[in-house]
C-alpha cells in the first residue's frame, strides 16, 4: 500500500505545445514539444518548464508508437512549516555539518526546492477520432496516450543564504497565511545550492495523457496535450511521506 501511495503523490503534470513534421518514409513523424511542468507533492508547486523530442511510427490511422526524450526543471515553495525533518539528510547536518537546523533558533523548516530531470519513454498513441464509426473528416483529431519509461532527477533545496548561513525561520509567523510567501521571498535568497542526494536518482515512469491535434498543412500538425507521469519515488520535491501522510524521513 505504501508504494501505491508514493506513485499517486509523485505526479508530474505537463502541458505541451508541439509541432510535428510528417515524412513519407515508412510513415514516420518527427517532432518537438515545449510546455509547463509541475511536481504535485507536499510542497506547493511554483515555476516549471519542459521540452522534448520524439519519433513516432504510425501503425495505422488509429494506433502509433512514440519514442520520446524530454527534460525540464521545476520549483516549489513550501508554505507550510514542517517540524518533522530530523531524519532528512540535508536539514539535520548528516550531509553537511554546516547545515544543521538543530542549531537554529527554530523548530521547523520551509523546504523550498528545485528539481531538474531527464526522461525517456515509449508511448502508445490511440487516435480515437479515427475510429470508422465516427466518420471524422475534419482536420482535428483527439488522442489518448499511455507509456512507460525511466527518469533521472536531481533535487536541491535552498538551505543556506549566499554566505552559507542557515536561515532563521523563527521570524516567520505561520498564522499569517497571506504573508508566508512574501516573507519567505524576503528571507531566502532563491539559490538552490544543496542536493538532497549524493548523486542523481533514477526512477521508473508511468504515463497517461490526452490531447487534440490540428493538421493545418499536409506535412505539419500542431497539438495541445496534457500528460501525467507517476514515478516510483516520492522525494522529487525534497520531502518523503508514508501512506498516512506522515513524514517518514530517510534511513
Amino acid at each position: 500500500m505504501r508504494y501505491f501511495i508514493i506513485l499517486i503523490i509523485s505526479l508530474i503534470f505537463q502541458l505541451n505545445f508541439f509541432a510535428q513534421r510528417d515524412t513519407s518514409i515508412q510513415n514516420w513523424t518527427f517532432g518537438a514539444e515545449k510546455g509547463y511542468a509541475q511536481i504535485v507533492g507536499e510542497v506547493e508547486p511554483a515555476t516549471g518548464f519542459a521540452f522534448g523530442f520524439f519519433a513516432e511510427k504510425h501503425i495505422n490511422k488509429i494506433f502509433s508508437a512514440r519514442l520520446q526524450l524530454s527534460m525540464g526543471g521545476v520549483q516549489g515553495q513550501d508554505l507550510t512549516a514542517s517540524a518533522n525533518w530530523l531524519n532528512h539528510p540535508v536539514w539535520n547536518g548528516k550531509m553537511n555539518a554546516a547545515i544543521n537546523y538543530n542549531n537554529a533558533p527554530t523548530n521547523s523548516i520551509y523546504n523550498n526546492f528545485e528539481t531538474a530531470y531527464m526522461e525517456g519513454s515509449l508511448q502508445g498513441i490511440f487516435n480515437f477520432t479515427q475510429l470508422s464509426f465516427l466518420k471524422n473528416k475534419s482536420k482535428f483529431d483527439g488522442f489518448l496516450l499511455g507509456g512507460v519509461g525511466v527518469m533521472q532527477y536531481e533535487t536541491k533545496v535552498d538551505a543556506v543564504d549566499l554566505v552559507g548561513n542557515i536561515y532563521d525561520f523563527s521570524i516567520l509567523d505561520p498564522t499569517e497565511v497571506d504573508r508566508i510567501l512574501p516573507n519567505l521571498n524576503n528571507l531566502m535568497d532563491g539559490k538552490f545550492e544543496t542536493s538532497i542526494h549524493d548523486k542523481p536518482e533514477i526512477t521508473p515512469l508511468y504515463q497517461a495523457g490526452a490531447g487534440v491535434k490540428w493538421r493545418f498543412k499536409k506535412n505539419l500538425t500542431l497539438a495541445l496535450s496534457h500528460r501525467v507521469s507517476w514515478t516510483g519515488k516520492d522525494d522529487l520535491d525534497g520531502s518523503q511521506w508514508n501512506e498516512n501522510n506522515e513524514l517518514d524521513g530517510y534511513d
